[in-house]
């Protein structure tokens, strides 16, 4: 770990700018071409550091299960009907989006006027694609998650791993601080593995086998 020049704050020393407040943190003053490289370098640490590896299992500590947390999101069905809900009417919208600019171009009105009608239409359509794509995916994602095995995934980007018990939908979290350096942690998954990272220091992280998490979410469930 290096401390930044500007904000003090530690971080990874193989990078060259701050993540904290982008700041340059090299030993001599870079060029155009080497900031760039600098940049493209630190763009793919950052990457590789993002998901758990194979080293970071292998050094991962064992981690308590009594220190994860199991909280029902909504009710599985609900969900789905949501998700199914949300992509037909943004295609639906969409399609109505197309049409309204078709019609504008082809009638006989100022030439600004209809490039910003064409150009609101194409974003609006854009953000339809985003967001049908999105929950084509959570919807496909909820669909392999069967009940009672606890196929862990990761379905919302804002939410943590999630697993399905009867008619319900689990989110799984952790209130646990790193025990190095005291920063709250989070619940991550890879092969069946719940992982609790650090969220200042990856590198600080531990693990809870399958057995071991089945057997206390069939406890928790039961109560």
């Amino acid at each position: 770990m290096k401390t930044c020049k500007a904000c003090q704050k530690e971080f990874d020393e193989n990078l060259t700018y701050c993540p904290f407040c982008g700041a340059e943190n090299a030993d001599k003053k870079l060029t155009y071409f080497e900031r760039k490289q600098a940049r493209d370098k630190d763009t793919q640490i950052i990457l590789d550091k993002a998901s758990i590896q194979q080293s970071d299992e292998d050094v991962a500590q064992v981690g308590d299960v009594e220190e994860i947390i199991v909280e029902k999101v909504q009710d599985f069905n609900k969900a789905q009907a949501f998700c199914v809900a949300r992509f037909s009417a943004s295609v639906l919208f969409a399609i109505a989006c197309l049409v309204f600019g078709w019609l504008t171009v082809t009638r006989d009105i100022d030439n600004n006027l209809k490039l910003i009608v064409v150009l609101v239409a194409f974003l609006a359509i854009g953000v339809c694609a985003s967001i049908f794509i999105s929950d084509v995916y959570t919807y496909v994602t909820m669909r392999k998650m069967n009940d009672g095995d606890f196929s862990i995934r990761k379905i919302f980007y804002s939410k943590g791993p999630m697993f399905r018990s009867g008619n319900g939908l689990y989110e799984i979290k952790t209130y646990k601080k790193c025990d190095e350096c005291q920063a709250n942690m989070h619940v991550e998954v890879k092969d069946d593995v719940l992982f609790l990272v650090c969220d200042t220091n990856r590198s600080h992280l531990y693990k809870i086998e399958k057995d071991a998490y089945i057997a206390y979410f069939k406890d928790k469930l039961s109560k």
